[in-house]
């Protein structure tokens, strides 16, 4: 995994100086990151279908298939307007897809609710604090390996594994969360498929993390 770079060239440190942004810039930024999210589940909803949707949406995003955020044959001296933002957790496109899987997963599990779809809100409340809990470990496990601690990264990510597989559990059976006139998927398929994707980012990226371990690359040697 790249997620660790900031982005810049070598030379922004000599033409631009130290970065000073306001209070202003960086609302300006999050609102950019706010629709990198948005931007993702709207290529996520279209390929929906698609038994390959996450490498589909990946491919669409510029992304490779495995989240890292680097295309294959990348110039590195050309960059686009994102070049010169500063690098953050929000630019880290494992944390983008699971951000919007996860926000969708909410809301949907929020409609239902109100609209009586075939889950008590006992069971929703259980099933929100699970995804909750998730989506805090799959944060804390990129943040760590931002940070370059590998280890802890894949120790948060096979802790959201385990709530996302207790998350499952709690869904409502397919024959019963049909909802009358719903034109979308029941509450269950519709969960089920984003339960699936989420476990699938975690676990590409701790298998990717693995081999990093096992086969480091000798920076220096490249140089």
């Amino acid at each position: 995994m790249n997620n660790s770079s900031n982005n810049s060239s070598p030379e922004d440190g000599e033409e631009h100086g130290e970065l000073v942004w306001n209070e202003f810039d960086w609302e300006r930024y999050l609102r950019q990151r706010d629709e990198a999210v948005t931007e993702y589940r709207r290529c996520y909803d279209q390929a929906a279908e698609s038994a390959d949707r996450l490498d589909e949406v990946a491919r669409q995003l510029g992304w490779e298939p495995t989240l890292d955020g680097d295309l294959e044959g990348e110039d590195d001296d050309e960059f686009d307007s994102d070049d010169l933002d500063p690098y953050t957790l929000h630019r880290n496109p494992v944390y983008v897809a699971t951000r919007a899987l996860f926000a969708s997963l909410i809301e949907r599990l929020e409609t239902a609710v109100v609209a009586g779809e075939g889950i008590a809100p006992a069971q929703a409340f259980t099933l929100l604090r699970r995804l909750h809990r998730a989506e805090m470990a799959v944060v804390l496990g990129v943040q760590s390996l931002d940070l370059g601690d590998n280890t802890l990264g894949i120790s948060e990510l096979k802790r959201a594994l385990g709530l996302l597989n207790s998350a499952m559990g709690v869904l409502p059976d397919a024959a019963a969360d049909a909802a009358p006139g719903d034109a979308g998927p029941p509450l269950s398929r519709y969960a089920l498929a984003r339960l699936f994707d989420l476990r699938e980012i975690c676990l590409r990226v701790v298998r990717e993390c693995r081999q990093e371990q096992e086969h480091p690359r000798d920076d220096d040697e490249q140089s």
